[in-house]
């Protein structure tokens, strides 16, 4: 059993010792492994070339396009989706952003858009408020 099991793992782990020894050949190694992530990511089926933005009025899916500021195309990989949401949600119209890389290389934002239903007259002019006193537009 030590020598079917032991001396083979003893022999492939002096291999593997004497080979990562050398910096420059640790370096390279893990620059290959870059190189090939790097490639993995910029293959075609990764980009997003188009941006959607769904559910919201004209108004709004222009402001939207403007505030995510998308430089296209680039690889879904380097997509903050949590940060590109946030951004979506900032804004004072949108209640809930839902993002989403559909086929076809497209980002999907589906908005959900607050329904005014108070206007509230301050020193400042008026403010349109939705059912839960948040600013719609003003």
């Amino acid at each position: 059993m030590l020598f079917r099991v032991g001396l083979p793992l003893l022999v492939v782990g002096g291999i593997t010792t004497a080979v990562l020894q050398s910096d420059a050949r640790r370096a390279a190694i893990g620059q290959s492994f870059a190189d090939l992530r790097t490639k993995f990511e910029q293959r075609p089926e990764f980009r997003v070339s188009l941006l959607s933005v769904e559910g919201a009025s004209r108004d709004l899916t222009d402001a939207v396009r403007a505030k995510l500021a998308l430089k296209l195309p680039q690889s879904s990989f380097d997509l903050n989706m949590d940060a590109l949401r946030q951004k979506a949600e900032s804004m004072n119209a949108v209640a809930s952003a839902e993002l989403r890389v559909r086929a076809g290389g497209v980002l999907q934002v589906v908005v959900t858009e607050r329904d005014p239903a108070a206007i509230w007259r301050t020193d400042a002019g008026l403010v349109l408020l939705d059912a839960t006193g948040h600013r719609v537009a003003g």
